[in-house]
């Protein structure tokens, strides 16, 4: 689900085919598009004020007018070949990024639309490397962060989404990345000044023993990120958690492992999934105004935070790294509410913290309001 940049209401996918669109004051649906791709809808993400991508288990991404909501979309953008589960948009250049996890990262024009009204199938692929499973840009487009299935945060500072196929190109296709390779780029691209690229190494990197951030999040500072992450260990999965994580605004390195970013882990939080849900993603966000997390707990909706106060998330750590403590430590979050209202697992949520509207959706296709009083 995604509120629209008016925050009046919702857009949710589904995994029948379908988008729909839901009034946040009547808190009921108002329309719907039954065919919206042929397989199941997985992200929604808004352009601008009225126009919004799609993505689907279909292979496409499709762009969409918020305020012609019919059947047919403006554009459909071809060229992956697996499941479309991201899409993120870097307002500064006017460039659409979309993951696929067998088969990488594509790079879209979107002052181009009219070209893709065509079937034309496009070979836009930047980023070859295996396994990326969510990528965002910051709020000020100032860094990139794709996460990888395997405990590795691919960052690239000095973030210009009109140039980065040069540094996506130069990058060897081996999975996990080498040392050698990354230093040799982050040499490169940062006597350019620009796409200068870091890795992140967040867990163990074993093919049995690894960490993955399935959802991430940049809050609204752009000096954090939540994460969504699975620990696995001996290929079971034995934890799911939350975290905040500092990110690095001058990074003097271009590879960290988990020792050095330890102190980089701000805040935890185990999490919660049924057996109905253990397979899906769980996707976390940041309430509108960056004061709270939100993030599915069963077939409810958490709510938590750096204290029970509710303390603006950067002004709360700012004092602690201004403190005269030698070695920070990371923190439990406060859980400040828990909201339910489904009857299955809950995958996706959004707080409109200027309005108090809670929205959730379930594996069922569910969407439920919640006006929290915090």
């Amino acid at each position: 689900v995604e509120f629209i940049p008016t925050g009046n209401a919702v857009i949710a996918c589904h995994a029948n085919k379908a988008i729909t669109l839901h009034d946040t004051r009547l808190e009921k649906q108002v329309l719907a598009i039954p065919t919206a791709h042929h397989d199941g809808v997985n992200v929604v993400t808004f352009l601008d004020s009225s126009v919004f991508a799609t993505g689907s288990d279909d292979s496409t991404v499709r762009i969409w007018d918020i305020r012609r909501f019919a059947d047919k979309s403006l554009g459909v953008l071809k060229g992956h070949k697996g499941w479309v589960k991201n899409v993120e948009v870097d307002h500064k250049s006017g460039v659409l990024f979309s993951i696929a996890f067998t088969d990488g990262v594509r790079k879209w024009n979107l002052d181009d639309l009219d070209s893709y009204q065509s079937e034309e199938i496009y070979d836009n692929l930047i980023f070859n490397i295996k396994y990326p499973v969510r990528l965002r840009i910051s709020p000020d487009s100032s860094t990139m962060v794709i996460s990888m299935r395997r405990s590795h945060l691919f960052v690239v500072s000095n973030f210009d989404g009109c140039s980065i196929d040069e540094l996506w190109n130069s990058i060897p296709q081996n999975y996990p990345p080498l040392e050698t390779d990354i230093s040799r780029l982050s040499s490169h691209f940062k006597d350019r000044k620009k796409n200068i690229p870091c890795v992140h190494e967040i867990g163990p990197s074993s093919e049995a023993n690894y960490r993955t951030p399935l959802s991430l999040t940049f809050h609204e500072s752009g000096q954090y990120l939540a994460m969504r992450m699975i620990d696995v260990k001996a290929n079971r999965l034995t934890q799911e958690i939350s975290v905040l994580y500092k990110m690095q605004k001058e990074p003097q390195k271009y590879f960290y492992n988990v020792q050095e970013l330890n102190p980089n882990f701000l805040n935890y939080i185990d999490e919660y999934s049924p057996h109905s849900v253990l397979d899906f993603i769980k996707e976390i966000s940041f309430s509108s105004d960056g004061r709270i997390i939100v993030s599915p707990f069963g077939d409810k909706v958490r709510l938590f935070s750096v204290d029970h106060h509710c303390t603006p998330i950067d002004l709360f750590h700012d004092d602690r790294y201004q403190s005269t403590e030698k070695e920070l430590k990371s923190l439990d979050f406060e859980e400040v509410a828990v909201y339910g209202g489904h009857c299955n697992g809950v995958l996706t949520c959004r707080l409109n913290s200027w309005d108090m509207c809670l929205v959730s959706g379930d594996v069922d296709g569910r969407v439920v309001f919640n006006r929290p009083r915090l």
